[in-house]
């Protein structure tokens, strides 16, 4: 079905050698050989310059064909692939790979550690960008608490220089209280509507009341003023 004619000799010799290379290299451990059989059948195929694509493969081995092409992937990534047709038929590399399952969680493994150093890195880069600003934080308490029994305990150094215990304690508490300054200052923002019991006046800002303004607060005065005038002797004046 492949119609290999008068190269079929040449091409199964090559085809059982590649299947050879990939035992020696744990690529058939726990895998169907059908799938191995058909990367092997491609490759010394087209070592012949006879063009068959995977889909023909597919149809001999019965595999799909994400399996064919995981298994050329595999042979692609250790040295015999990197061999050329005539070095491959000549020289045996005494060396096995690791298995592929081996090799992928190895590779996982080392794309996690450099996750982790660049993380390391961006939050070393967070902690040196704010240290200047939590330095201005601690004059500015210092400035503002300087008659305050806590200043010293905020921004100074309450240890003893000779004593490391004292010293270490001294940065955890400093560390706390500005974390806690942080929280409170987050967790008890005062919300928008409190803005205005605090905000100016149109009389203070130089500005006139609209007339809608003016006429709400001319009701609202009558209405007080008449109610301070029932209020005066319990008497309804029906004059």
């Amino acid at each position: 079905m492949l119609d290999f004619g008068d190269k079929q000799k040449e091409i199964a010799l090559l085809a059982t050698r590649i299947i050879q290379r990939m035992k020696r290299d744990w690529m058939s451990t726990g895998r169907r050989p059908t799938g191995i059989c058909g990367a092997a059948l491609l490759l010394a195929s087209r070592a012949f310059n006879l063009n068959r694509s995977v889909a023909d493969i597919v149809n001999i081995v019965h595999v799909s064909h994400g399996v064919v092409k995981r298994r050329l992937d595999e042979f692609a990534n250790t040295p015999s692939g990197l061999l050329t047709i005539d070095e491959f038929n000549n020289v045996d590399l005494e060396e096995s790979e690791d298995p592929p399952a081996f090799q992928e969680s190895k590779k996982r493994m080392i794309e996690e550690e450099k996750r982790k150093r660049d993380e390391e890195k961006a939050a070393d880069s967070a902690v040196n960008e704010f240290e200047p600003l939590r330095r201005e934080f601690e004059v500015e308490l210092q400035k503002r608490l300087k008659n305050s029994p806590y200043a010293k305990m905020i921004v100074g150094n309450i240890a003893d220089q000779g004593v490391p215990e004292l010293s270490k304690a001294s940065c955890i508490l400093r560390d706390e209280m500005m974390d806690t300054v942080f929280e409170l200052a987050e967790e008890h923002s005062p919300s928008t509507s409190s803005y205005s019991e605090y905000g100016p006046t149109l009389e203070s800002l130089g500005l006139k009341p609209s007339y809608s303004q003016q006429v709400e607060r001319k009701i609202n005065e009558t209405i007080k003023s008449d109610s301070n005038n029932t209020e005066g002797d319990g008497n309804l004046d029906l004059t």
